[in-house]
């Protein structure tokens, strides 16, 4: 068990583990990384999700709270969501 810091980053460096980090963050970079077309997406649906009505300065809204079969909370319950222009 390493008792030191340069002692775990040796035994980190030698585990089968750094391998498959590496290799995963290599996927990630690739993938998801300097991808236009992603960014695009992510804001297509941030403002497919904000209300028509909402004022277009305010970022901020209320949803009624939904419990996990999406129906509305009974108690009336609401939630402030911040969505992404």
């Amino acid at each position: 068990m390493p008792r030191a810091a340069d002692e775990f980053a040796e035994h980190y460096l030698k585990s089968g583990i750094w391998e498959v980090n590496q290799e995963d963050m290599g996927a990630y970079l690739r993938d998801f990384v300097d991808k236009p077309q992603n960014a695009l997406a992510y804001r297509e649906s941030a403002w497919a999700e904000h209300p028509k009505t909402a004022n277009k300065k305010s970022s901020y809204h209320l949803d009624p709270d939904t419990n996990e079969g999406g129906h509305a909370d009974p108690r009336g319950a609401w939630r402030l969501r911040l969505s992404t222009p």
